[in-house]
């Protein structure tokens, strides 16, 4: 984790000249303006207006950055080369607020595994050992950082996470059990927002 968090805070120190790569916040975006359309299209099992309203606020609230991001950190993206680790899946490289960096780590280590212990197996571990890591690295990587500050910032990474998710599950429809996680996402969303 010490080092998967100073890696990251290396990738993190990196400025991207504006139109060089993809902005993860313009992205966010439009993933939440496709969950109010199919809000709109089925009221019945999507997120009301006005929680939309709050989860578009947040992101166009998100700082406008141009930090590198790798947008797809976890373990099985990470390699160990003698002492030194070296990411793998290049191609979602983009810009914007690290926050977005921290919902793919908070996806990957809290949401997937809660949804789905596959999720962690998939990663070569347990869920309590995702729940850990997820912890330590936010202790690290957000260390010095106030605790009520700390819990929004994880907050924020929790529901943009989930957006994320949502749009995966949109643009796979054939995906198992895509219905029971969709509903497991929007019920998050309610509760985060």
């Amino acid at each position: 984790v010490e080092k998967s968090v100073r890696l990251m805070k290396q990738i993190h120190a990196i400025k991207v000249e504006p139109g060089d790569l993809a902005d993860m916040k313009q992205k966010m975006l439009e993933w939440a303006e496709a969950i109010r359309r199919d809000s709109e299209s089925r009221p019945e099992e999507g997120l009301p207006a006005e929680t939309c309203d709050r989860i578009e606020k947040m992101i166009r609230e998100t700082p406008d950055t141009q930090t590198l991001l790798h947008a797809d950190l976890h373990l099985k993206n990470i390699l160990i080369c003698g002492e030194e680790l070296m990411l793998i899946d290049m191609e979602t490289l983009c810009m914007g607020d690290p926050i977005f960096d921290l919902a793919t780590i908070f996806n990957s280590y809290r949401e997937f595994p809660s949804i789905d212990p596959a999720a962690a197996a998939f990663l070569g571990i347990d869920v309590e050992t995702a729940y850990e890591i997820f912890d330590r690295t936010m202790d690290q990587y957000l260390s010095g950082v106030d605790p009520a500050e700390r819990a929004e910032i994880i907050r924020r990474a929790h529901v943009f996470g989930i957006v994320r998710i949502i749009d995966y599950t949109n643009r796979h429809v054939d995906l198992p059990d895509r219905e029971r996680i969709l509903e497991r996402c929007l019920q998050d969303l309610e509760k985060l927002v």
